[in-house]
């Protein structure tokens, strides 16, 4: 099955995400994001995906979301 995640060579940086109100946050790398449905999926430290909207992170982490994504396309 052919999946939009990224190769780990072309994966974000490890970074903290923040929540939009910046009062909980998570470390993690970008693995892919998809602008239709508007899911993020981020590599966890303990090697586990997360997906989550991306209205669900920072104005910050969704600028850095969005930018990286054109880089990448």
């Amino acid at each position: 099955s052919r999946t939009n995640r990224l190769p780990k060579s072309t994966q974000g940086a490890r970074r903290t995400f923040y929540s939009p109100d910046r009062k909980r946050s998570f470390q993690g790398r970008l693995v892919s994001y998809d602008s239709k449905s508007g899911k993020v999926q981020v590599r966890m430290n303990n090697g586990r995906i997360t997906t989550l909207g991306l209205a669900d992170l920072s104005k910050e982490d969704q600028t850095y979301v969005e930018k990286f994504q054109s880089q990448v396309e």
